[in-house]
């Protein structure tokens, strides 16, 4: 029994609907009227005057303007955001520019102390042939054992 009243309760949403739409109005109106007050949403959506052809046309027309207006803005919107994603994109470019010699020039440097203190150096070169590959591989990771050592220590 609750199914069939919940049913034909709705069923006043469709006849709300079915009259805002022969009186030119929002179908959502009237379906609303129809499915919160029933019988008497019916009624009032019944009794609510008939919208003219040029009411709704004029309707139609501020929809569209509204529809355009927005539509302009999201694009205004987006060449904005293209001409800060291009003028960001460049910033990165010339950091990265930027960052990518200073690491050139720091490479270069650590390559010029490198051979001047350690492959130059006469004692690098006194060892046998079977020792240098070692000391050169002591001197690079020793720094790298201490960090490790210092950072599990806490």
């Amino acid at each position: 029994m609750p199914i069939v009243l919940l049913a034909a309760w709705a069923s006043f949403a469709g006849y709300g609907l079915w009259i805002a739409s022969i009186k030119r109005r929002s179908p959502l109106e009237g379906m609303l009227l129809g499915l919160l007050l029933g019988p008497v949403g019916c009624l009032v959506e019944a009794s609510r005057r008939e919208r003219s052809a040029e009411e709704v046309e004029e309707e139609q027309i501020r929809h569209q303007e509204e529809a355009e207006s927005r539509l302009q803005e999201a694009k205004a919107r987006s060449a904005d955001l293209e001409v800060e994603n291009a003028r960001r994109r460049r910033k990165a470019e010339a950091l990265a520019e930027a960052s990518r010699i200073r690491r050139a020039e720091s490479l270069a440097r650590f390559s010029d102390w490198f051979d001047r203190v350690i492959l130059k150096f006469g004692w690098y070169q006194a060892l046998p042939e079977t020792a240098q590959p070692i000391v050169v591989g002591l001197l690079i990771a020793s720094p790298l054992v201490l960090v490790i050592v210092a950072l599990f220590k806490g």
